[in-house]
């Protein structure tokens, strides 16, 4: 036995009257995550200071957490402005085209992590802790900033809402 759900009054096809919840075209909060970014960079390097002076750690350390970080908050940045943020596109292809920038990133960021590393001849492990922090704490930033901006308005009638017939 199928539970079919049922599609409202005087309806046997559930499809053809199923509840739609308008997708207007927006854009992305494009230049709140770029402060968001630069926020997180400077929040980075204070972090690696207090804990050079916390653990002792020398100051090719905090050069590599800091140069490691701002690698992986540059190729985060570029990856957003990839997205051409700043044009209208409905919801559904923002997720798309996100997710597939998030997946680049995750390709990019060890590849600039390794540049810095190569260059700079800095400590391995603090490039790699300073690139991993930023990487996963601009991708908690995105997220929560591009899932706000998804969200629909208080003042939109939603599927739940009353206001909607």
């Amino acid at each position: 036995m199928s539970a079919q759900p049922s599609a409202g009054p005087g309806s046997s096809d559930p499809v053809a009257t199923t509840t739609s919840i308008p997708d207007p075209p927006r854009t992305l909060p494009w230049r709140t995550i770029l402060v968001g970014l630069v926020i997180l960079g400077l929040l980075q390097v204070g972090v690696a200071e207090g804990l050079a002076r916390w653990k002792g750690w020398g100051p090719e350390v905090v050069k590599g957490i800091a140069l490691g970080g701002a690698a992986s908050l540059v190729v985060a940045a570029l990856a957003i402005l990839v997205l051409a943020p700043w044009k209208p596109r409905k919801t559904a292809d923002w997720t798309v085209l996100w997710l597939g920038v998030v997946t680049v990133r995750l390709i990019f960021t060890p590849l600039a992590l390794f540049s810095v590393y190569s260059s700079a001849l800095l400590p391995g492990p603090a490039v790699f802790l300073g690139g991993v922090a930023a990487y996963l704490a601009a991708l908690l930033l995105e997220t929560v900033v591009i899932a706000r901006a998804m969200l629909p308005s208080e003042h939109a009638p939603t599927r739940d809402s009353p206001e909607r017939s």
